[in-house]
């Protein structure tokens, strides 16, 4: 079994592997009293124990247990990197995706050649030897330094940055170490071959890692949602993802198994967290949590057991040389490209302090000393490689991470903002509200003695009273306004767990809401309406590409009544949100001042959500009765699931009792219908028969030409057609209001609208000429779509409508038709 040099035992192994848990579980509780990080401790105590072995018999049994690169690549790296991606802040992540991108790959490039052509100068080793340990030692391992930014509570921006960073340049380095040795097992004709393709296989297995563990993540999410909510049967699909994807990857499809661990927990926690009762995210983070200790704990135990002190001892001016060379790649990363990759992609700036961190806070861990030990024997030096890469993670743990502490405080990074001092006595003020509660109960039912009471009545008045003084935050409108936010949120989070919001939506709506809270807490008006998200411009950058392709038209109809629903959904729901918002104001004891821009606003909210779901039901009448029914009645059915899971849980109904409502349930649920979108006074035949062009079509040609028409529906502000775009369809309204624009030097001008009966684009019909005016959706509109190709066909076989088109072409052509769509 990998992990240890000799023949064992499973009892002995099992015995040894209990012993060092064991030993972990002590340093665990005996750090939290020292300013020692854990990990940085658990490789001194593997060092005791290898030199201990040296002089005490007993001890031998651990020094045959060490590192391999097995161990770490498919035990304990899937688990520690599945664990980091799932709990970290995809919103953040993808925010800061610029500068964490820009560490994870450029960053480790120019690391790569910085401490590989230092060590080739400095100590005279093979270029191609001295880049590869220059690729294997630039990956970072900052499990220290996360641990203790959750002590001391240091921005989560800062946390993700280094977390993330982390997470992508281990998968670069491995990447790179391959392709470097390679080169250096292979000599100058496989880098002739390799260094032309080198760039494309990087690229392959990176970007291949993603796909597969997106993929991953999204299959298992779905049919963990469909087959199973029994919490332990999740965490189980959760650690078979885990090493699934890594396994998958790295194995079967040869792409980086890193990068599908990231990508598979990231999407899990994308698309399985948000859809689970707390109870169950809490169990899941909770077995996660223990799964990382244990793997953390082993991993650094290892790391201190695989050190010969000896073999450090005789390479220290090495070790020193190639440890000051990391540390100056490392602050060349950070100082330089961070605030490129933030300039040029205009995110907020990440200050001198949070890069101070950035680059102290760049350990090396486990996987340099997995990788480079993965070395195959035939490369001359491995060991050289092995001793100097043990010794610059050493010279990281036991010096860097044990002065981050220290330097976070000098920089005030750990010091509360405004925002935090006030949250902190909003935390406070619950923590005291809480307690006198408890106090009265006892008082009430008369169980603490006159003295008593008094006495507790004293201890909690000179506990809570330094506490809860006001905040100069809580007389700005900045902190009205936060209030308002996070009681909005507790009504969305409420509504989405009764059933009441489906899960696009409820995230919609959720990243909207942080958004703003986002924008208040850093000093600006969190009301200002933002520029179209990358989701919605990409929607109607494809909507715009099929709206004329009648292969997409059933297709384009589905989604528009995705969107619809979206929409009336999220207008219901923001309509249920602001006014628990705005009863929540008229509750709580404010100064009028602060009060009422933030009731205002609320009220204003209300007014145009209604609007907005007034608007959705004039337009689609039908629609909107049958969307109340369905949403209303699936609503309820997903909140009594809910409720049936709850009470499984709790033990207050039995499995079989849970199987066969829940069975009924999903019966129900299968039968609520889709909903309608088409409603429309006009049949397709009237609206064809108001085209002069089909006036006079006899009604056999009249059918074929109903049957070849297509249904299409685009919401309010879509463009139906484009001017400069070249046409080949008739539209005719069924329902809803379109306006036509024309360009006037230079600017679109209105000349017409269009409602039910009207229709637009015939010019297609008679040529390939670009249109020469746009058509834009005022309302929602249904529209009736000919295409030249389907009139032509019907054409073929009606000679009196054949020759009425050919007669309308040639009058065209010779009198210059202008288009007025």
């Amino acid at each position: 079994m990998p992990g240890w040099r000799s023949a064992m035992s499973i009892s002995d192994t099992i015995l040894v592997l209990a012993a060092l848990l064991t030993l972990a579980l002590f340093v665990a509780g005996l750090t939290k009293k020292l300013p020692i990080p854990f990990t940085v401790f658990l490789v001194v105590l593997g060092l005791g124990l290898r030199q201990g072995a040296v002089v005490v018999p007993q001890l031998k049994v651990f020094a045959s247990f060490s590192l391999t690169p097995e161990l770490v690549f498919f035990v304990f790296l899937p688990a520690l990197v599945f664990e980091s991606a799932l709990n970290l802040d995809a919103k953040q992540l993808l925010k800061d995706v610029a500068p964490i991108m820009a560490l994870a790959v450029p960053a480790l490039l120019l690391s790569t050649g910085v401490v590989g052509l230092g060590v080739w100068w400095a100590l005279d080793m093979p270029l191609s030897g001295a880049l590869l340990f220059g690729a294997l030692i630039s990956a970072t391992d900052p499990v220290a330094v996360v641990a203790l930014f959750k002590e001391l509570g240091v921005p989560i921006r800062l946390m993700t940055l280094v977390e993330g960073e982390s997470l992508f340049n281990d998968a670069t380095a491995i990447v790179l170490f391959h392709l470097l040795l390679a080169f250096a097992l292979g000599g100058e004709s496989t880098a002739s071959i390799g260094v032309a393709s080198a760039a494309g296989e990087f690229v392959r297995v990176f970007i291949g890692g993603i796909f597969v563990g997106t993929t991953l993540g999204f299959g298992l999410s779905e049919l963990t949602r469909r087959v199973t909510t029994q919490p332990v049967a999740i965490v189980v699909m959760s650690i078979v993802l885990a090493y699934a994807s890594f396994t998958v990857a790295e194995h079967a499809l040869h792409v980086s198994g890193v990068m599908a661990t990231v990508a598979a927990g990231i999407t899990f926690g994308l698309f399985s967290l948000t859809r689970m009762a707390p109870e169950v995210i809490h169990f899941l983070r909770e077995v996660w949590e223990v799964q990382a200790f244990i793997c953390n704990a082993l991993l650094f135990l290892m790391v201190g057991l695989s050190v010969n002190l000896q073999d450090l001892a005789d390479a220290i001016v090495p070790i020193i040389v190639c440890s000051s060379l990391v540390i100056t790649a490392r602050a060349l990363s950070v100082y330089s490209l961070v605030p490129v990759a933030t300039r040029m992609f205009r995110l907020p700036k990440v200050d001198w302090g949070e890069r101070h961190i950035m680059w102290w806070g760049g350990l090396k861990g486990g996987l340099a000393v997995a990788i480079v030990l993965s070395i195959p024997n035939e490369l001359e030096g491995k060991q050289f490689y092995v001793t100097i890469t043990l010794g610059v993670v050493l010279m990281t743990l036991l010096v860097n991470a044990p002065t981050i502490r220290p330097l976070i405080r000098f920089l005030g990074i750990d010091q509360l903002t405004e925002h935090e001092r006030h949250e902190l006595q909003g935390g406070w003020r619950l923590v005291q509200g809480a307690a006198t509660q408890s106090f009265r109960k006892f008082e009430s039912n008369g169980v603490l003695s006159t003295e008593g009471c008094v006495s507790f009545r004293r201890s909690l008045e000179t506990a809570f009273e330094a506490q809860t003084t006001e905040s100069s935050l809580q007389t700005t409108p900045s902190w009205a306004f936060l209030e308002a936010l996070r009681v909005e949120q507790e009504e969305l989070d409420e509504l989405y767990h009764q059933g009441f919001l489906e899960e696009l939506s409820y995230l919609d709506m959720r990243a909207d809401l942080v958004r703003q809270r986002e924008l208040w807490q850093l000093g600006k008006n969190g009301l200002m309406r933002s520029r179209k998200d990358l989701v919605s411009r990409l929607e109607l950058r494809l909507l715009s590409f099929f709206r004329e392709s009648n292969l997409m038209a059933p297709l384009i109809t589905r989604y528009q009544r995705f969107r619809l629903s979206h929409r009336l959904q999220r207008a219901l729901a923001g309509i249920l949100t602001a006014e628990a918002t705005i009863r929540f104001l008229n509750s709580v004891d404010y100064r009028d001042e602060l009060r009422r821009p933030v009731l205002q606003e609320y009220q204003e909210r209300v007014r145009r959500r209604r609007s907005t779901a007034k608007a959705i039901e004039n337009s689609f009448e039908t629609f909107y009765v049958e969307f109340q029914k369905r949403f209303f009645q699936r609503s309820a059915l997903i909140h009594a699931r809910n409720q049936l899971q709850a009470s499984l849980m709790h033990g207050e109904i039995g499995a079989k009792a849970f199987a066969v409502i829940d069975g009924d349930i999903d019966q129900a649920l299968g039968a609520v219908k889709e909903l309608p979108l088409a409603v429309s006074s006009w049949t397709a035949t009237e609206l064809i028969e108001r085209v002069p062009l089909f006036a006079n079509l006899p009604p056999d040609a009249m059918l074929r030409l109903v049957r070849a028409s297509h249904q299409v529906v685009y919401l309010e502000g879509d463009v139906v057609i484009q001017s400069g775009e070249r046409g080949n369809a008739l539209y005719l309204v069924l329902q809803g209001l379109v306006a036509v624009f024309k360009k006037q030097l230079a600017l679109d001008e209105k000349i017409a609208e269009l409602g039910a009966g009207d229709f637009f684009g015939e010019s297609a019909l008679l040529s390939n000429e670009p249109r020469s005016a746009t058509v834009q959706a005022v309302t929602a509109t249904t529209l009736l779509r000919l295409t030249r190709k389907d009139v032509l066909r019907v054409a073929e076989s009606f000679p009196d409508f054949k020759e009425e088109l050919e007669g309308a072409w040639e009058r065209r052509s010779c009198t210059e038709f202008v288009n007025e769509e």
